[in-house]
């Protein structure tokens, strides 16, 4: 399938009921890439949600930029500051976008957060966070912003939930997931 039929198709499931996606970004939108995607490499990393994202988001980039991703079960954003990050930055040259996914505690670890972004802004990267789908930040998305966190806010987004597992999380569906990485794709423009 070329790639703008692919984008379409994704794009499309992020539609419900013959309504549009609506999403409303605030300060992110500083953090989006200006010089056009095809000039930046795009780099994924988190926990489960990132390799749930990994797949779909892959297939809406394999004909514009470069894609990497890994994702470790369990983690957090602190186990990524350092070492984990460092690795990235080493391997895929700037310019690039970070996309960091994770099943967030119920008040985002914003001291390693802030420590991920640092460390991938210094190299001339952009960070962007991707805030769980079932996350609802509320004024939270407002403290992440003046500790220096960029988040795109997922909440807004028309992503389908599986049932809660049995920590009472809920994690998107296969169909969710390719409607996420859709939306994040259009974000990136």
């Amino acid at each position: 399938m070329d790639s703008s039929k692919r984008a379409w198709a994704y794009e499309g499931l992020a539609l419900a009921d013959g309504m549009g996606l609506v999403s409303y970004l605030a300060e992110v939108m500083a953090a989006r890439p200006t010089t056009g995607l095809a000039d930046w490499r795009l780099v994924l990393f988190g926990d489960e949600l990132a390799m749930g994202l990994s797949t779909p988001l892959a297939q809406l980039a394999i004909d514009h930029v470069d894609f990497a991703w890994l994702g470790r079960r369990g983690s957090g954003p602190a186990d990524w500051h350092g070492e984990w990050v460092a690795l990235f930055l080493a391997a895929v040259p700037a310019p690039a976008v970070y996309l960091a996914a994770f099943r967030w505690p119920p008040v985002p670890p914003l001291g390693a957060m802030a420590a991920v972004e640092q460390q991938v802004e210094a190299v001339g990267a952009h960070m962007v966070w991707l805030a769980p789908p079932a996350a609802r930040l509320g004024t939270g998305s407002d403290n992440l912003a003046r500790r220096g966190v960029h988040v795109l806010d997922s909440a807004d987004f028309d992503v389908q939930l599986g049932p809660p597992g049995p920590d009472g999380r809920q994690d998107p569906t296969t169909v969710g997931y390719a409607a996420w990485a859709g939306a994040v794709w259009s974000w990136l423009g």
